[in-house]
């Protein structure tokens, strides 16, 4: 009876430290379970598959208003909200003012109010596109397209201060270094990948290299696409970072969030991903199936072993001590295959 008990819990221990070397924390208990299942992958694109980088390459006033002021601004309303795009403007705000009234609107930005002095401003931070609401604010954006050069493929964000386009920002973005190895490797494991965006720019989600990818989506489209792959018989795992990716997982078969992201995804999430290394998605299928796998014949194991040795016991065969001693060598048996799991994974 003592591999019965030793099956599982040597194995599941072996696979979530497996896990853990590669920055996976589980945090519900049937998680492993779940991602063995997981035959289709949905990742959230900013934060996740790509990488912002932590400084703003222009910023361009386009009414007057000093190009630090806008900084200052835009950055003590990104203060308030935990989305990546939001660190390259916090790391040029040395002095951050007071905001109030911050919240998120779907598939545009952040909007708020920022108190200078005795004088508060509505900010609105977000995708340009969105933001430009008149005419005259699409010539002039138009215009500073001109001067500030080819910034194809990078984050033009709006900066609206009252009722007026104020400026435009320019944020970099690039695709994480595992990104193509981690996508060949969820390939082989025969799982398929999509990604499901808030980004509207065509030009940005074509340079992630897949063929299934959704942009211009609202947190509730997500969780309606990821809905519809559930009840279509799919078993999904959510990968995503922030407020807008929290209804998703909460749809999905399994999640994973981003531990530097947002609160509420992280505490939505079933696991947390605590580095940028993509290849921790698909060892962790591969290391949770191999477990499943394992778990299965280890019972199966200690079962005939247990029945085969109550038989032969039973019938006067076999001294006490030695049926004490096979006892000892079935557990030792199942809990020496437990640790190979780390073997295995490390080999990945």
């Amino acid at each position: 009876p003592c591999a019965f008990g030793f099956a599982t819990p040597v194995a599941i221990w072996a696979a979530m430290t497996g896990l853990a070397r590669r920055g996976l924390v589980v945090q519900r208990n049937d998680a492993l379970e779940r991602l063995a299942q997981v035959d289709t992958v949905i990742f959230d694109k900013t934060g996740t598959l790509t990488q912002v980088e932590p400084t703003l390459r222009v910023v361009k006033s386009l009414n007057g208003i000093g190009e630090d002021q806008l900084v200052q601004l835009a950055g003590s309303l990104e203060a308030a909200v935990r989305h990546p795009i939001g660190e390259a403007f916090r790391g040029r705000c040395e002095e951050r003012l007071e905001v109030r009234d911050v919240r998120i609107v779907s598939g545009v930005g952040v909007v708020g109010s920022v108190l200078d002095g005795k004088e508060a401003h509505r900010i609105e931070v977000g995708q340009l596109e969105p933001l430009i609401r008149t005419c005259c604010e699409r010539a002039a954006v138009a215009r500073a397209r001109e001067q500030l050069g080819d910034f194809h493929g990078d984050h033009e964000l709006g900066i609206r201060v009252g009722e007026q386009l104020a400026g435009i920002a320019v944020v970099g973005e690039t695709s994480l270094a595992s990104h193509d190895a981690a996508l060949a490797e969820l390939n082989e494991l025969g799982v398929q990948v999509a990604v499901f965006s808030g980004d509207s720019d065509v030009s940005r989600l074509q340079r992630l290299g897949m063929d299934d990818v959704h942009g211009a989506m609202t947190p509730m489209d997500k969780a309606k696409a990821v809905r519809q792959l559930r009840d279509s018989g799919r078993c999904t795992l959510f990968v995503g970072d922030g407020l807008n990716d929290a209804p998703a997982m909460t749809e999905a078969h399994v999640s994973v969030a981003v531990s530097s992201g947002s609160t509420l995804a992280a505490t939505t999430a079933d696991v947390l991903w605590g580095n940028q290394n993509l290849r921790a998605v698909p060892a962790a299928l591969r290391l949770c199936r191999q477990t499943a796998k394992l778990l299965r014949s280890n019972l199966r194991f200690a079962l005939g072993y247990n029945l085969l040795g109550m038989t032969v016991a039973a019938a006067g065969w076999l001294h006490p001590v030695f049926v004490a001693v096979l006892m000892l060598c079935s557990s030792l048996f199942v809990t020496l295959r437990g640790f190979r799991l780390g073997d295995r994974y490390d080999e990945h």
